[in-house]
């Protein structure tokens, strides 16, 4: 008998018997232990009702004596649902870490989205602001793009100004002349497309 030792709960499938050495115009009969868990009719074809183990029996009209037996597990492979949890607020330029709770079924894995790339992005469930704005992170079932939630995050401006460029490089002549302190300036290359450092003057 050709068949699959699991099955997903709800598909339908089909036992294809075979005899050696070929007998013509036989007939089979399909039986399942347990109706519940799988159920067969007289072709062959079979569905899993519930999530467990059944036994199915194939043997010929008229004389049982020649028969095959296999067990089936019916699986349930898709998560029943998806819950996103986490801080719904959120500051441009910062991470944000969501978690997404998957109950039932065998395959947890997800599949992150962002309503709107250019405002934020998500992976893993790590989300990263670029700009102010609203946007919907969706969490979906891998195997099954029925199953998933949605969260919705509000992006605040970032909390202080950040100077121009102009006004940045005028700030670093004024402060080697005048200042005889330690200045610091951070440049951010999300916004100004430097590479992230620390420029540090010593004016004697």
């Amino acid at each position: 008998v050709q068949y699959t030792d699991k099955i997903e709960l709800g598909q339908n499938y089909n036992l294809k018997p075979s005899i050696k050495p070929h007998i013509p115009n036989i007939t089979y009969v399909f039986e399942s232990s347990d109706s519940n868990i799988i159920q067969i009719d007289d072709n062959g074809n079979y569905k899993g009702l519930n999530v467990g183990l059944s036994e199915i029996k194939v043997y010929i009209l008229g004389n049982e004596q020649i028969y095959s037996t296999i067990i089936i597990e019916v699986i349930k492979t898709s998560p029943d649902s998806i819950k996103i949890t986490g801080d719904n607020t959120m500051i441009q330029g910062k991470y944000n870490n969501l978690s997404a709770n998957v109950t039932g079924g065998e395959n947890k894995e997800i599949i992150w989205e962002s309503s709107d790339n250019t405002t934020a992005i998500v992976s893993f469930g790590i989300v990263l602001a670029f700009k102010p704005g609203t946007v919907t992170i969706k969490a979906i079932s891998k195997v099954n793009d029925e199953v998933f939630d949605t969260f919705e995050i509000n992006i605040s401006p970032m909390e202080s100004e950040e100077p121009s460029k102009e006004d940045l490089n005028q700030g670093l002549l004024d402060e080697l002349n005048h200042v005889s302190i330690l200045n610091y300036y951070i440049v951010r290359c999300c916004e100004y497309d430097y590479i992230p450092l620390t420029i540090i003057w010593y004016v004697a």
